[in-house]
């Protein structure tokens, strides 16, 4: 987790969020670590270049897969 912190035009640190979306829409191609590769390639790309410091996932109560790969392979946690 980055904690990186940018100020804002008043010199009042400001927290970055983004929120996040992954979909492997070939069914063929899930379950292979594809959507945690992508995942892990757009937090650090955001984390680097755009400052974020925060993301955040919407994900279905039925969607176990994206469940299991936000929250045991990345780290995420319920809010």
């Amino acid at each position: 987790s980055n904690s990186h912190e940018e100020n804002d035009s008043k010199n009042k640190p400001t927290k970055r969020m983004a929120e996040l979306d992954v979909m492997i829409a070939e069914q063929d191609a899930r379950g292979k670590g594809i959507g945690k590769e992508c995942a892990c390639m757009m937090m650090l790309y955001a984390t680097k270049h755009l400052h974020i410091c925060k993301f955040v996932v919407r994900i279905n109560e039925d969607n176990v897969a994206s469940r299991k790969m936000f929250e045991q392979a990345l780290g995420f946690r319920e809010v």
